[in-house]
């Protein structure tokens, strides 16, 4: 699947106002995310792996936006 071209289907999860897309950055397939991610107030980057790929280990998931 393209997530370039349908970003309404795009998995999606919400730690607080905070939305991630749950995807891997490298090759775009589903991760499993973890319970909490660590959010820095000034920059909305994850400075910390928030998800595990079965092909790449430990990731940080896109940011998507705060909602």
């Amino acid at each position: 699947m393209d997530y370039e071209e349908s970003l309404e289907e795009r998995p999606r999860i919400m730690f607080g106002d905070a939305c991630f897309v749950r995807v891997c950055p490298d090759c775009g397939t589903f991760v499993k995310a973890d319970e909490t991610v660590k959010l820095y107030e000034m920059t909305p980057c994850v400075r910390e792996t928030n998800a595990t790929c079965k092909k790449h280990g430990r990731v940080n998931m896109p940011f998507e936006g705060f909602i």
